[in-house]
């Protein structure tokens, strides 16, 4: 305090008048930060006040003090009539905005004047801005009548209802002045609020009209008079769905429960949660609500949404008072409730100081054995939650311990698991004491689902969960003692107690259990492998428990035991990097370069996961090599560098690790570097060896198109650093490919942007004849195209190819690359003649194609429509070396929805052929399309249209062996008997190329008999294919035919004949041949028996010869030789 402001305090006028002009500083701060004029407004009289406002240098807007407040706000906190004379001199000298000043905490000063319960001071503030101050609001959104009301002020609200306050106004927390009023319990103020007309049915922020708040706070004259005089609602709820008598009951008043019942409110009402009245009093433990809900009807076993009972709740909240009177009420006690469907018992057994409950219940007859939907007994939760004294109850009540739940657990494993000595002691006892030692010890060894033992429990347990000192040794100490087996196996992972207590690493526990173990018994133990081959010191070194492995290691645990991998110990802690794991396992004789089954050592796995310390100290300390290989023949350094560990590849580097070193795939550590996007450790390695830009792996790739591939920038740039020409112009030994090819080809527009500017070549084409536009266009990645857009080479033509980007996308249907090239490439732009490879192998080097065409070819329907729509596009354009149009095309693949657009643009494509005569129904055929056929006959497609060789749709369907196809046309009205240029029917085709199915159906269609057997290839054919089939084709060719016998006597001899020329089928032919004649003899004495041997031996043939002298001419010996023949020949010779 300076002189000045305790002259101000004191109200020394005179005095304080000379020291201002004698220069005291008017601005100066108190330790308080207020100056001279904040306190004047706090203990001065008005003509001290207006005094300082008339001195230079002071500020009524100045703030002070920790809530910086100005004067103003601090007289209006003062409760002094004179008071207000200061306000208004300081209003005068401030101007009217300093009414609406918030300080620190967001409070005007009107608000302060109210909370001071100055009236006049309200009133001289309000005198001007009036409708602004009364709606501003505190930090928590109070305004002037809500603090009014706060303050049960009814003359305060009084005036500034007067001055025209909303009555209706909300707070931060959604409630009106009378949902305070009614929480106060404030009759007069409620009463005047009805007065002016107040509304009673605005919700807070939690769904609470005032009338929710009377009864929270108790208020039964307030929720009269608002039910009476405001005609507010008894049935609203709140946001969770509670009704007034759910919050009556919460709050233990029954007295408003028994008038909110009176005026009618639901007593059976749920909120969301199901809950009724009585679980939240049974929760609360309000006994006088329980009674009157019970006696006005509630029903006492009624359910929440989870089935609990008020029963299950009261025990739940721990209110043994509560659960009496329910108990006296009659309700169940074994009723099930929540997920797991426990009875109220479970929950006794369960919560804290749970044994009152549990007495009464079982008092009542809950059953101790009931279980839950997991099998789970109240015996089962006392253990597990370790309640001693409601297990007691339980087992004195028939509770049984060796009870199993459904994963075969007892009580026992759970007591183990949640560490509970008291627990585990008093289970083993009362076996004992009821069942012998014998049971006992079967019951400690008493394994779960997963053969786990209470022991293999007891070992999990880590030294974080242990809530009592040693509670966890004494729990093994009590298994051990009584008889518990340490062998015991786990089902799947075939681990011991030793195992689990590895994992925990909980020392006690391991020397408890050492303590009890012979030596011999100890070695077999700590050196029993798992089924993935781990030991205890396995599993101990890979989670880095160092004092636990140095026990291990002092009770001789062997440090050369491999798991299934090949690893060791010192594998499993250097891949973890607990450097003082691997020094302990060294130090006890552990193999610094073991290896694993692929080859990894410790050096290996410490590098590839960055433990630095650990690397130098396998290297230096222990000599570790260095660059010892894996089986892939990667060094330490590769890993190092495939995983980005930069300061391990410097550290490795430093101790002399062969830069050059290359796996099986011919990568050095740069590569593997690269391949992973680790630029600065590839900058490290072409820091040492600038050379190694350039080299490459055995599939070609220099770090360039490695970092390409993956999309790399950084490492790309940093390449370019060392060698720019090198990197924009490496080719792939085996593919030819640039690496902007293939940043092209991945997608990766950053890459292909750098690469760009550092000068790369669009135009160089790979071993295919892509360039990087055509792989841009080929996969689709549009940004990469927008890059190359500025090199102008969108509309480049590839020399092998001879195709342009357009072509590529259309082919390979990327529909939004194609419309993005159309806007540079013209539809109409066709292909040029390829000098390398096609690329469309099916076509050869056809030229002239669209990407219309392409398109077609390949079926994307998407860009077939979008080429249609583009501008200049012809559906009739013919390639140039066979004549293609798009819809010959597009029937080669069998694309009907293609055809269907190009026939509903040009229906003339129908009966369009290429440059042989072949239409598109002749290619559909050929294919085997059977959609496609079936639509373009449906076209009206011309069905025995030829070709220039004369071949119908039938013919190529035929040759193709397309079943299917050969049906169609045929039931849709084919001639199976029309003729190519060269004599050749479809059924000669099917012959040829071996199609038996074909043959066979056209074996039952028209056809000339005579004419196929003067054809002796069609004869060749039809024996190869009977060959094939046990003869089927050609005794279904003999039998359909006009005259079975005549025709299997006249091609017995064709086939023999044939066995002449084809020398090297003559075994096969003169057994068909054979067999014919067989045919011939059978039917000649089948026809024999109903018609005259006679008739059918003077028969004649085409020729007019007579069978008989048929057979004669064709040597048919067998047949003449058959009695009938012979029968025949006697009579004729009498």
């Amino acid at each position: 305090m300076t002189p000045l402001m305790y002259a101000v305090k004191d109200n020394r006028t005179s005095l304080l008048d000379k020291m201002i002009d004698l220069g005291s500083d008017v601005s100066a701060r108190n330790n308080d930060n207020y100056n001279v004029l904040h306190i004047a407004g706090m203990y001065s009289r008005e003509d001290v006040v207006k005094l300082l406002l008339g001195k230079r240098g002071v500020d009524p807007f100045s703030t002070g003090g920790s809530r910086q407040q100005t004067a103003v706000h601090l007289v209006a906190s003062r409760q002094t009539g004179t008071a207000t004379a200061i306000l208004r001199a300081l209003l005068a000298a401030a101007g009217k905005d300093i009414r609406l000043k918030p300080d620190g905490r967001g409070k005007i000063p009107l608000l302060l004047a109210v909370e001071a319960g100055n009236q006049s001071m309200c009133r001289e503030l309000l005198s001007s801005q009036t409708a602004d101050q009364l709606k501003s609001a505190s930090a928590n959104g109070d305004t002037a009548l809500h603090l009014a009301a706060r303050r049960r002020d009814i003359d305060m609200v009084r005036i500034l209802v007067d001055y025209g306050t909303s009555v209706d106004l909300q707070n931060g927390e959604g409630q009106t002045a009378l949902h305070i009023a009614a929480a106060e319990g404030d009759e007069i103020l409620v009463k005047y609020f009805y007065g002016v007309r107040a509304s009673a049915s605005i919700t807070d922020n939690q769904d609470r009209t005032p009338m929710h708040l009377a009864a929270e706070y108790g208020h039964a004259n307030i929720i009269e008079l608002l039910v009476d005089k405001f005609k507010a609602s008894i049935f609203e709820r709140t946001k969770d769905g509670s009704t007034l008598m759910h919050i009556a009951s919460l709050n233990g008043h029954a007295d408003c429960a028994m008038m909110l019942f009176k005026k009618g409110v639901y007593l059976h009402m749920p909120n969301k949660d199901g809950a009724r009245s009585i679980h939240t009093a049974a929760k609360y433990g309000h006994i006088g609500i329980i009674n009157t809900l019970l006696q006005k009807g509630e029903k006492v076993d009624v359910t929440t949404n989870e089935n609990y009972t008020a029963l299950h709740i009261a025990v739940e909240a721990g209110k043994p008072l509560v659960v009496e009177t329910l108990l006296g009420y009659g309700a169940d006690v074994h009723i099930q409730g929540g997920k797991l469907r426990e009875t109220a018992l479970h929950i006794a057994a369960r919560v804290k100081d749970g044994d009152k409950c549990a007495l009464m219940l079982l008092k009542s007859g809950a059953g101790p054995n009931i279980t839950t939907d997991d099998g789970q007994t109240p015996v089962h939760v006392a253990a597990k939650y370790g309640n001693l004294h409601t297990l007691l109850l339980l087992l004195d009540d028939g509770g049984d311990p060796q009870f199993k739940n459904k994963n075969a657990e007892t009580p026992l494993h759970l007591a183990c698991r949640g560490c509970r000595p008291d627990v585990v002691r008093h289970l083993i006892n009362y076996i004992k004491q009821n069942k012998g030692n014998e049971v006992a010890a079967q019951y400690v060894n008493e394994v779960n689902d997963n053969n786990e033992s209470a022991l293999h429990y007891a070992c999990a347990v880590t030294k974080e969960e242990v809530d009592v000192p040693l509670a966890d040794k004494e729990v093994v100490r009590l298994l051990l003692e009584n008889g518990a087996d340490v062998n015991l196996l786990s089902k799947h992972a075939h681990e011991t107690c030793f195992h689990y207590v590895a994992v925990s690493g909980n020392n006690d526990v391991l020397m408890a259990m050492i303590s009890h173990m012979s030596n011999t018994d100890m070695q077999k133990a700590l050196n029993k492998q798992s089924a993935i081959g781990w030991t205890p010191l396995s599993i101990a070194s890979h989670k880095g428990h160092t004092e636990f492995v140095n026990n291990l290691l002092t009770n001789h645990a062997r440090v050369d035991v491999f798991d299934t991998e090949g690893r060791s110990a010192l594998h499993l802690a250097a891949e973890k990097g607990f450097l003082k794991v691997c020094d302990l396992l060294l130090t006890h004789k552990a193999f610094i370069n073991s290896k694993s089954r692929v080859g990894r050592t410790a050096l290996h796995l410490a590098a590839m996961n960055g433990y630095t310390h650990l690397v130098k100290f396998l290297i230096k300390d222990h000599n570790a090599v260095i660059d010892i290989l894996t089986l892939r023949k990667q060094t330490p350094l590769h890993l190092a560098a495939g995983a980005g560990q930069i300061e391990v590849c410097k550290l490795l580097l430093e101790l002399g690790a062969n830069i050059d070193a290359t796996d099986d795939m011919g990568q050095k550590p740069i590569h593997a570097a690269a391949q992973n996007n680790f630029s600065e450790v590839t900058q490290l390695f072409l820091q040492q060896h600038p050379s190694l830009v350039m080299a490459t792996t055995k599939d070609g790739n220099t770090c360039a198109h490695i970092a390409a591939a993956q999309g790399s920038v950084t490492v790309i740039e940093e390449l370019m650093k060392f060698d720019r020409q090198g990197v924009i112009t490496a080719r792939n030994k085996l593919t030819d490919a640039t690496p902007l090819q293939i940043a092209a080809e991945g997608g990766h527009s950053e890459v292909v942007k750098a690469l760009v500017r550092a000068g790369a070549s669009c135009t160089d084409e790979n071993k295919s004849g892509f360039t990087a536009v055509h792989l841009a266009a080929k996969n689709g990645h549009g940004q990469v195209l927008e890059v190359l857009r500025s090199t102008n080479t969108l509309r480049i033509v590839s020399k092998k190819l001879g195709v342009t980007a357009l072509h590529i996308a259309a082919y390979f249907g990327q529909a939004d690359t194609v419309r993005e090239l159309l806007t540079h490439i013209p539809g109409t732009v066709k292909s040029e003649p390829p000098s390398g490879a096609s690329l469309v192998p099916t076509l050869g080097n056809e030229s002239g194609m669209t990407s219309l065409h392409l398109a077609s070819f390949s079926g994307n329907e998407n860009v077939v429509r979008l080429l249609l729509n583009s501008a200049g596009v012809q559906v009739d354009a013919a390639s140039h070396e066979n004549g293609y149009n798009p819809l010959h095309l597009a029937c080669f693949g069998g694309h009907t929805t293609v055809v269907g657009l190009l026939l509903s643009r040009s229906a003339e494509l129908l009966e369009s052929h290429d440059k042989h005569g072949r239409r598109g129904l002749h290619i559909a055929a050929t294919h085997g399309h059977y959609q496609m056929v079936e639509v373009l006959l449906g076209q009206g497609a011309e069905i025995n249209a030829t070709d220039k060789n004369g071949w119908t749709p039938l013919h190529y369907a035929s040759r193709a062996g397309c079943f299917d196809v050969v049906k169609l046309l045929t039931e849709s009205g084919a001639s199976p008997k029309s003729e190519t240029n060269l004599g050749a029917a479809p059924i000669w085709f099917a012959a040829s190329e071996g199609h038996n199915d074909v043959l066979e159906y056209l074996l039952t269609k028209e056809h000339d008999t005579h004419t196929l057997m003067e054809d002796r290839r069609f004869v060749y054919n039809l024996m190869v294919c009977s060959k094939n089939h046990n003869n089927r084709p050609m005794e279904e060719f003999v039998l359909v035919s006009p005259a079975p016998v005549d025709t299997a006597a006249k091609l017995s001899n064709i086939l023999i004949v044939l066995s002449n020329k084809e020398k090297e089928r003559a075994k096969d032919l003169i057994a068909a041949g054979k067999h014919c004649e067989y045919m011939a003899t059978e039917l000649l004495a089948l026809a024999a028996g109903s018609e005259s041997a006679g008739r059918i031996l003077t028969a004649t043939d085409r020729r007019n010869v007579e069978f008989l002298d048929v057979l004669i001419e064709n040597e048919q010996k067998e047949v003449i030789a058959h009695t009938v023949v012979q029968r025949y020949l006697q009579v004729k010779k009498w």
